[in-house]
């Protein structure tokens, strides 16, 4: 997915997709603690937090 953003070589698109998985990771920990928030919400916190950084414009 990070490579079709632009001309990343491999390096660059390895490291950001390290960077988007450790941020969902994370958000799951945190909702662990959080049960009472809904799935949806807490898929829709990633979206919001990932999608700003994925227009490398």
């Amino acid at each position: 997915m990070v490579r079709h953003l632009g001309t990343f070589d491999d390096e660059r698109s390895l490291a950001f997709a390290y960077a988007i998985s450790g941020v969902g990771e994370q958000l799951g920990r945190w909702w662990l603690t959080r049960p009472d928030i809904p799935r949806s919400t807490v898929v829709a916190y990633y979206r919001d937090f990932i999608t700003p950084a994925l227009d490398l414009r």
